[in-house]
């Protein structure tokens, strides 16, 4: 291929990746999820050698991840699919915290990688902004849309994965608990939909 004569057979470069995951995205649009499993795959592992492993997190990474979530349950492979989300999700929360406060995030312990609920994220990023959505603060709440997006994903494959596995018998007018959460999801992003908006 042109991208590795250009740089080098087994040589981990951004543009690289990059590639990779526009044949991911051509393979998705052919409906051949597990040709661009294997993009993927390909540019995840080139990616984790640029960025670091372990803790380290970079937002092409967290969009890698999500695009593996996505492929995995084009594949109907559901519980691999969540698990690629929930990897994006605490990646992309990381990331707002590291760009809104401007250094890894840690507890009143000094622990890294403290767990956060959203509802906190989102007034940390807020006052970044300074509720604007706009300026200095742009960054993370572009970070901050993306993860929503990615618990909305969540969410469908938890829905995805409880009818999958519900009985047969089921009340019609019964919710999965997935959808009974989804009220409390729509109110908990609502206000951090409006901030990001003008960074979009």
């Amino acid at each position: 291929a042109l991208h590795k004569r250009t740089y080098g057979e087994g040589v981990p470069h951004v543009n690289k990746a990059a590639v990779l995951s526009q044949l991911a995205n051509l393979s998705m649009q052919k409906a051949s999820p597990d040709e661009a499993l294997s993009y993927l795959q390909e540019a995840m592992e080139m990616r984790r050698k640029i960025y670091g492993h372990g803790s380290a997190a970079h937002a092409e990474m967290a969009l890698n991840l999500g695009k593996l979530g996505e492929c995995e349950r084009a594949r109907g492979n559901l519980e691999a699919a969540g698990e690629y989300f929930r990897s994006e999700r605490s990646m992309l929360e990381a990331l707002c915290l590291r760009e809104a406060t401007h250094q890894p995030w840690r507890d009143s312990t000094g622990h890294a990688g403290f767990k956060l609920p959203l509802q906190r994220i989102i007034r940390i990023v807020m006052s970044a902004t300074g509720g604007s959505g706009s300026g200095e603060g742009a960054p993370p709440t572009r970070l901050l849309s993306q993860l929503l997006h990615t618990m909305r994903w969540q969410r469908t494959v938890a829905r995805e994965i409880e009818r999958r596995d519900a009985p047969s018998a089921q009340p019609r007018d019964e919710r999965t608990s997935g959808e009974a959460n989804e009220d409390t999801l729509h109110s908990t992003t609502s206000a951090a939909a409006a901030i990001t908006a003008a960074a979009i």
